[in-house]
């Protein structure tokens, strides 16, 4: 045979590459059918969890309302006392997270690498929908528009965006940040 030139394939030849080809496609089927199957297994599992929840959270939410009524306490001041409880939760969870990352309360945010904690409003509806409270650092905030009214802020400044196409008043409640980690040094040779 010339050099450069390839073997002529025979129908033998042929035929036991269309073989392994199918058992290599019937292979891959049933590994397919078998993923399906666990995943219609685990969607079925998030179905029934979700379903329990759903019943556990309405069963609250009547016990709430009844509680509410026997007590005859009014809506805004059950939110106004839920509300606080919340702030409570998050501000001794900061700390916390503070004291984890030897965290620094700063006056003025320097880089995206600084923390903020701040709250919003929604002036522009009737019930407010603004956030209670968040923790974030500035270069992990999905909101670019906010994150660059944020660099520069001090405690206090407030600040307009949209979120969810509603207007939000945003205000920093703290600064934190963390110290700077020394780069590693590589020995002299």
């Amino acid at each position: 045979m010339p050099m450069g030139q390839k073997p002529k394939t025979g129908k033998k030849d042929k035929y036991d590459e269309l073989v392994k080809q199918v058992e290599v496609l019937a292979s891959s089927v049933r590994l397919n059918q078998i993923m399906i199957q666990n995943m219609h297994k685990a969607l079925q599992e998030i179905a029934n969890n979700t379903r329990n929840n759903t019943s556990v959270i309405d069963d609250l939410q009547f016990r709430i309302l009844a509680l509410k009524d026997i007590n005859n306490i009014s809506t805004e001041r059950v939110q106004n006392v839920a509300d606080s409880l919340k702030v409570k939760a998050f501000e001794e969870a900061s700390v916390l997270k503070d004291q984890e990352e030897k965290a620094a309360a700063v006056d003025q945010v320097e880089s995206e690498e600084d923390i903020v904690i701040i709250r919003s409003k929604t002036p522009d509806k009737e019930k407010d929908t603004g956030i209670l409270r968040s923790r974030i650092q500035i270069k992990d905030m999905n909101i670019p528009d906010l994150a660059k009214k944020l660099l520069g802020a001090k405690v206090g400044t407030e600040v307009e965006t949209f979120l969810n196409s509603d207007r939000h008043v945003v205000t920093v409640l703290g600064i934190r940040r963390k110290p700077v980690e020394a780069p590693a040094q590589t020995p002299e040779a």
